[in-house]
Formats: structure tokens, C-alpha cells, sequence
């Protein structure tokens, strides 16, 4: 009896500990082939907020926060004044987003910064990621985003992977592009 006890005992601490050890994800085969991201489409493609952001594949906390943003109306808000033109900054918090807006007069989007932690990675991204560095874990990752009208977006992705005691940080820009 004192052996089977004996022997469960060290089974359960073997397996409690090799548990803690697995990195939370890896891909160490390099013969995936990826596509390209396509824009999304919705009711607000006559926006060009939503024209310049909305990509296919980005995860719902980033569309889900966009889509609150797209739909803010602020002629309803307390602070709105229409009388006198003034840009309005709004922020906007949802689960691991932030989004800080600013509105013109005529509830315009002229400019946002939004920053997006731990979200569900476009698949082309960690892919690549992974045929780079196989067998390394993807640890915690940001997405920056920096609208402004009528210029040229532009999006960060960084990405910190690890390998036993090793970390890297990496950077990428909207077309998956590695920048150092």
C-alpha cells in the first residue's frame, strides 16, 4: 500500500511539474503557406476610418472595440457644442483595448491611437513567426494602431517570444514586415 501511495504521489508532482514547463504555443514544422490579409466588409465602408483599420483577420477585440468607436455618436454626447468648431477626444476602454479618438465638430474621425495587448494574432503572423524561430513560445504581444485623416496608417505589431530562459522582442509593421 505505502508503494502505490508512494508511486501516485510522484506520478502526480511529475506531472504537476512537466505541466508548468510547456510553452503555451508552438509550431516547429516550416511548410505552412500563408495568404494575405483582405480588407473587411461592413457598413461602414463609406468610412474612411473604417477604410484605412478594417482587415480581415484581426481579432474580434480589435473589431469589436473599431465597431464601438465607428459607432459612437457624439451630437448625443453632453459635452458636444455645435455652435463653435473644437475637436473632441474621447477614449474608449474594452477589455484588452484602449482607444483614444478625436472627433472634429462634424463627429469625423480626424485621428486615433489604439493599443491592443494579448489579442489573437493574424494567422499569417505567428506562422511566420514560427518558421523563423521554431519551437520558440509566443510569450505576450502589442498592437499598436495611429489613424490619421487622410494619411497613412500606421500599425506595430510587437511580439515577445521565448525559449527556456531566452526572450527575443519582435517588431512588425501592417504588411508583416519584420522591423528592427
Amino acid at each position: 500500500m505505502k508503494h502505490v501511495f508512494l508511486t501516485l504521489v510522484v506520478l502526480f508532482i511529475y506531472a504537476t511539474s512537466n505541466a508548468q514547463q510547456n510553452d503555451l504555443a508552438f509550431l516547429s514544422k516550416s511548410d505552412v503557406e500563408t495568404t494575405h490579409s483582405i480588407k473587411r466588409r461592413t457598413a461602414h465602408n463609406g468610412n474612411p476610418y473604417f477604410r484605412t483599420v478594417a482587415i480581415y483577420g484581426t481579432s474580434k477585440i480589435v473589431t469589436d472595440l473599431q465597431q464601438e468607436v465607428l459607432n459612437f455618436n457624439l451630437k448625443n454626447n453632453a459635452v458636444f457644442d455645435k455652435s463653435e468648431k473644437a475637436t473632441y477626444r474621447i477614449v474608449f476602454n474594452k477589455n484588452q483595448g484602449k482607444a483614444v479618438v478625436i472627433y472634429n465638430t462634424d463627429g469625423t474621425i480626424i485621428a486615433s491611437k489604439e493599443t491592443y495587448k494579448n489579442i489573437k494574432l493574424p494567422y499569417e503572423l505567428p506562422v511566420k513567426i514560427s518558421k523563423t524561430y521554431p519551437e520558440w513560445a509566443f510569450e505576450k504581444n502589442t498592437y499598436t494602431l495611429n489613424y490619421r485623416n487622410n494619411k497613412n496608417l500606421k500599425a506595430l505589431y510587437t511580439i515577445q517570444i521565448k525559449k527556456g530562459n531566452a526572450k527575443k522582442l519582435l517588431k512588425f509593421n501592417d504588411r508583416f514586415q519584420r522591423i528592427d
